[in-house]
C-alpha cells in the first residue's frame, strides 16, 4: 500500500483510513520518541506501515509548493507550533549534545 492508500486526506484533519486516527496524533507520538512498535501496541487499529505513511505524509506536506505560506499546516490540520516540532524532531533531527566527560581516549 502507498501513503495515499493508507491516509484519507479529504477529511480535516487527515486520518489513517478505516481507523479515524488523525495523522497528527501519530506524528505527536513519533515526536515524543515512541517507536512504531510502541505506537502500534498503544493503538491496536494501526499497523507499522501506517506510522511510516504518517511520516511520509508529513514529508509530502512540507514539500508542497505552498508549504511556506501555510499549506503544510493546512494539509496536516495542525498548528504552526506542532509543525515546527515535527520538523525539528522527525524530519530534521539534530545530533544530541553529549553530557558528561568525553569518551576514553579523546581530549
Amino acid at each position: 500500500m502507498t501513503t495515499t492508500d493508507r491516509i484519507t486526506a479529504a477529511t480535516s484533519p487527515p486520518t489513517i483510513r478505516s481507523t479515524g486516527i488523525p495523522v497528527a496524533a501519530i506524528l505527536d507520538m513519533v515526536a515524543s520518541g515512541m517507536t512504531a512498535a510502541e505506537i502500534v501496541a498503544r493503538e491496536s487499529a494501526l499497523e507499522v506501515e501506517d506510522v511510516g505513511a504518517a511520516v511520509a505524509f508529513l514529508g509530502a506536506a512540507v514539500a508542497r509548493p505552498d508549504a511556506a505560506s501555510g499549506g503544510a499546516r493546512r494539509a496536516l490540520g495542525v498548528t504552526r507550533r506542532q509543525l515546527v516540532r515535527y520538523l525539528d524532531v522527525i524530519l530534521i533531527p539534530r545530533p544530541r549534545l553529549r553530557r558528561g566527560p568525553p569518551p576514553e581516549g579523546t581530549v
